[in-house]
């Protein structure tokens, strides 16, 4: 019964971790966050379902990896540049499932239950859970690489600073910018007038910055179209919930890539730019 109440302890764990995942502006972890939390879930759900019949080291084994994912949220959580009370709150969740994977991974290996028979197959009603657990770690691991291979840098560092904001030119019709600033910029790498446009080199490693001049909370946003630039964290994509945010990656794929401002309207009202990678 201790066993079943920890996987359902990590069950929650992960399901809340998914759902704060949707609250979170730092893109960088919202994928990570998802898949740590759909481990949790899918681990403790096998563990709750199948863990009487599992071998003391199958059971410690999952046990230690949902410990591990609870290290890896609240270690990632730490440098997290969100507010400060949701980075608490998934740095209490990651230590919680941290905890108790270890205190299961514990119980499994130091107390073995009794001889048994030698096991049967596998019941059908717990091999989508399998199958699931297999995909879900699949999954991850291919994401991961992706990520590797698409923020390899070739060692050169850009600074990009751009601009947002309202033209005050007393006209009916509103117009909006996306202006590079190019003192604060490397030399050469941003040109252009109210339409930006950014020059570097594929594997060039962009140091970003997004300057809010019409201020206010979430009043512009910066993102990239394509989806070379869609997954986090490859992904330029700031909120700008401060008037100036940065952001740092790697321009791994070459071409013309559509820079806008997602709120509505603002992109047809003159507030893009343009990425190009040679």
């Amino acid at each position: 019964m201790a066993g079943r109440a920890l996987s359902w302890v990590n069950i929650v764990v992960g399901v809340v971790i998914v759902g704060l995942s949707l609250l979170s502006t730092d893109m960088a972890l919202f994928v990570p966050n998802l898949v740590a939390g759909i481990l949790l879930v899918v681990a403790g759900a096998y563990l709750a379902w199948a863990g009487p019949r599992l071998s003391p080291r199958a059971r410690g084994g999952l046990e230690a990896l949902c410990a591990l994912v609870g290290l890896g949220v609240a270690f990632a959580w730490l440098a997290s540049g969100e507010n400060l009370s949701l980075r608490a709150l998934f740095i209490g969740l990651g230590l919680v499932a941290l905890v108790v994977g270890a205190l299961g991974a514990w119980r499994a290996l130091s107390n073995p239950p009794p001889a048994a028979p030698e096991p049967t197959a596998q019941p059908k009603g717990t091999r989508w859970l399998t199958w699931t657990l297999v995909v879900v770690v699949v999954l991850a691991l291919l994401y991961g690489g992706f990520v590797a291979f698409a923020s390899n840098s070739n060692g050169t560092d850009v600074t990009v600073v751009l601009h947002l904001g309202t033209n005050a030119n007393g006209s009916s019709a509103t117009t909006m910018y996306m202006k590079c600033d190019v003192p604060a910029s490397t030399p050469g790498a941003c040109s252009g007038g109210d339409q930006a446009t950014v020059t570097v080199h594929q594997r060039d490693r962009i140091h970003l910055t997004i300057v809010n001049d019409d201020k206010g909370d979430h009043s512009h946003d910066f993102n990239v179209q394509g989806w070379q630039y869609a997954f986090p964290p490859i992904s330029p994509e700031m909120e700008l919930h401060a008037q100036a945010q940065s952001w740092t990656f790697t321009a791994w794929a070459s071409g013309s890539f559509k820079m806008l401002c997602e709120v509505p309207g603002h992109d047809g009202a003159g507030m893009h730019g343009e990425l190009v990678v040679q």
